[in-house]
């Protein structure tokens, strides 16, 4: 059984046919180590470079998403683009708080899901972004809920 709705394979496998490079960070990385909890979107940190940028464009037009006034230089900056609606909503982000995208993705585990070979950012690497993260609200809650139990399983992995 599949962690992602097929929706959300689907953007996958697009990402992967035009060779974009990403990682699967956010709650789907939590769920995938353990926590228990739902999740209404897909949070994907992408390698902010023009050519990754120019690769996502593709794959975007490939899913019919039009992300309009977006170039590909605009990737190399800190970036945030939210797609659809929840349950198969997807956040694209070119940067993220506590990680740096080279050392995350040289860090991460290489997962398969579905015949889909993909990138989750490392245990550690996503406790760091979850401390990093300073939401406010219910957002917050969640993020101190997440590292608890990513804390907690990380102690019974050593």
């Amino acid at each position: 059984m599949s962690i992602f709705s097929e929706y959300h394979l689907e953007f996958l496998k697009a990402l992967i046919k035009h060779g974009v490079k990403f990682l699967i960070i956010g709650g789907q990385a939590a769920i995938y180590y353990g926590v228990r909890r739902n999740t209404g979107d897909l949070d994907i940190l992408v390698e902010p470079t023009r050519k990754n940028g120019e690769k996502l464009l593709l794959a975007f037009q490939e899913m019919k998403l039009v992300v309009e006034d977006v170039k590909p230089e605009e990737f190399e900056q800190q970036l945030f683009l939210g797609l659809g609606f929840e349950p198969d909503a997807v956040d694209i982000l070119s940067m993220t708080p506590g990680v740096n995208f080279d050392s995350a993705f040289r860090q991460s585990s290489v997962i398969e899901d579905s015949h889909v070979k993909l990138h989750i950012i490392s245990l550690d690497d996503l406790i760091k972004n979850k401390e990093a993260l300073n939401r406010e609200g219910e957002k917050k809650l969640l993020d101190q809920y997440d590292v608890a139990v990513l804390r907690k399983i990380n102690q019974q992995q050593k």
